[in-house]
């Protein structure tokens, strides 16, 4: 069992892991213009970075078993700021292309080895609930702060400064990990693909509807400003959601409590897209939020429930990114070909999809049990 200490430090190495990706927006446009990038070599390099951290987090289970958990916890965000403040002094686009890749990697093994540690616990739920609580914070705090830094000093200032929080994090992981998983526990042979698959399904089909909701609310009348208070409201509504799941007991967080939450992720993508005003529009939009913020917890406490390992777990965070890489290329698709009900369709159908792998191998488990 992971101690509260060691749970605290593995949500540090986890909201660091995905700390880029909160205040992309805000950066992203910033680098554009300190390079002269258009937005297709803009969003290269930027989709570069995410399939590094995919390559980070896949290779993970190999550098455990090469130096060691503890080691690695270290080597990643000691790495992850080296490459920042590299960032940072970037000269050219290739350099600045190289140095994401790099930090790309140590954020994929960071957020693997946080998930690994995090799922030590009997009340899974509760502290990947914990990380949604603490990632939306940091976007909070960490948004307008690279927004006065890019207005004050320019765009390299932002890495100085994620630099100095991932010193911070480095900080506190160079202390002992008492219940860390070791390095045999960490083995290929021990994944569960069915579950790795479920939460693939689900973020893919999230993202295939996330990104393009500006475009599916400007097609019900919704302006770009009440859209960004909508984006507002919707993020407290997250932040609401993954409040209750770490809040509950472990009486309540089953699988039915997951599947209630399925249900009303799938509701609300549907009202998302039967929405006949702007008004119900954002309500949507927030119910959209609270169940996304609902269901991932309760899916990975799903899978503790069905004796998944602490491998499978290390995996998951390369499954939900891979899930935000592959969701906006489906939904883009779609859009193009079919119009904005397909991507919803499709948005709408991940949820059972990601339920009916796994509701089998949970009766599966009762009747096996029942027979022994």
């Amino acid at each position: 069992m992971i101690s509260r200490a060691d749970a605290a430090r593995a949500l540090a190495l986890a909201t660091l892991g995905a700390l880029f990706v909160d205040v992309e927006p805000a950066l992203a446009p910033a680098i554009g213009r300190g390079f002269g990038l258009d937005s297709a070599s803009l969003g290269a390099i930027l989709g570069l970075e995410s399939l590094a951290a995919i390559a980070g987090g896949a290779v993970t289970l190999a550098l455990v078993k090469a130096i060691g958990y503890r080691n690695l916890a270290v080597a990643a965000p000691l790495l992850y700021v080296a490459s920042n403040v590299a960032t940072a002094s970037a000269s050219s686009t290739a350099m600045l292309a190289v140095l994401r890749a790099a930090t790309g990697v140590t954020e994929g093994v960071m957020l693997a080895l946080a998930f690994a540690a995090l799922s030590r616990t009997n009340d899974t739920h509760r502290l990947f609930a914990w990380f949604g609580i603490t990632q939306t914070l940091s976007a909070v705090v960490a948004f307008p702060v690279v927004t006065w830094l890019l207005v004050t000093y320019g765009w390299r200032a932002p890495f100085v400064a994620i630099a100095i929080v991932g010193v911070v994090v480095l900080l506190t992981a160079i202390p002992s990990f008492e219940a860390m998983p070791q390095a045999q526990r960490l083995a290929l042979r021990d994944v569960q693909p069915a579950g790795l698959l479920s939460i693939f399904l689900f973020f893919t089909a999230q993202c295939a509807v996330w990104p393009f909701l500006e475009r599916i609310g400007a097609s019900r009348g919704v302006s770009d400003a009440l859209l960004g208070g909508g984006l507002s409201v919707g993020a407290l509504c997250g932040f609401a959601g993954s409040a209750v799941v770490a809040s509950l007991p472990s009486k309540l967080s089953g699988w039915r409590a997951w599947i209630i939450a399925g249900a009303l992720n799938a509701a609300a993508i549907l009202v998302l897209a039967l929405s006949p005003s702007p008004a119900i529009f954002i309500a949507g939009l927030g119910a959209f939020n609270f169940a996304w913020a609902l269901f991932a917890p309760l899916q990975l406490h799903a899978l503790k429930q069905l004796g998944a390992s602490t491998a499978t777990f290390a995996l998951a965070s390369t499954a939900t990114n891979a899930g935000f890489a592959a969701g906006p290329l489906l939904g883009g698709i779609l859009f193009h070909q079919s119009g904005e009900a397909a991507a919803l369709a499709a948005g709408i159908a991940g949820t059972p999809l990601a339920l009916a792998i796994l509701v089998p191998s949970k009766y599966n488990s009762k009747r096996l049990t029942a027979t022994q």
